[in-house]
């Protein structure tokens, strides 16, 4: 159980030609939302039980086009460097 709230550094790459919008959920405070726009690099922080939400406009309407797991997202374990630099 402890394991499944480590804090990890996640990054997700908007590799498509639409802009993106992403909520990442289950987070111990509150959720995160940002606009990523194509080729974009989104890092951000998060426990590894939570996820992220990938949503699109097509035709007028918003569209989840995909739910990742965070913990699939991870780039490598926190440090207080690292965490630092997300911060900033």
């Amino acid at each position: 159980m402890f394991n499944s709230l480590k804090s990890v550094l996640c990054c997700y790459i908007n590799q498509t030609k639409r802009i993106q919008v992403s909520k990442v959920t289950h987070l111990t405070q509150r959720d995160i939302e940002k606009v990523i726009f194509p080729g974009e690099r989104f890092l951000f922080e998060a426990t590894t039980n939570a996820k992220l939400d990938i949503y699109v406009t097509l035709a007028g309407k918003t569209t989840l086009l995909d739910s990742i797991p965070c913990s699939t997202l991870q780039t490598q374990t926190l440090t207080d460097k690292t965490l630092e630099l997300v911060k900033s």
